[in-house]
């Protein structure tokens, strides 16, 4: 479900995306071990974020990949960043939609 968000047209696709990333964290939290999110899981939100073309989207990533990052560094080794999510960064920062500033972030 989160895949067909992500890489649907609707406007809301990455917000809908990202809440199920984060009901994911919050039902692993609670102790459902199957629902652990992924480098997927956040491979597949950041992506969801860089296509879009909503204001804001560069920032948004950014904040995603430095939650991961706290994880990887607190031990989830299942959410190391590798070059799929650095390229995926890049993309959403090189095409972001706003004004200058936000451009030069």
């Amino acid at each position: 479900v989160m895949n067909a968000y992500a890489k649907s047209s609707v406007q809301d696709g990455p917000q809908k995306a990202e809440m199920i990333l984060d009901t994911m964290e919050e039902m692993f939290e609670g102790g459902n071990a199957d629902v652990k999110p992924d480098f997927f899981s956040f491979a597949t939100v950041i992506n969801a974020w860089g296509r879009s073309y909503q204001y804001g989207k560069a920032q948004r990533v950014l904040n995603i990949f430095r939650h991961m990052t706290d994880l990887y560094e607190k031990g989830n080794e299942c959410v190391r960043p590798n070059v799929v999510i650095y390229n995926a960064i890049i993309n959403a920062c090189a095409y972001t939609i706003g004004d200058i500033s936000e451009q030069r972030r």
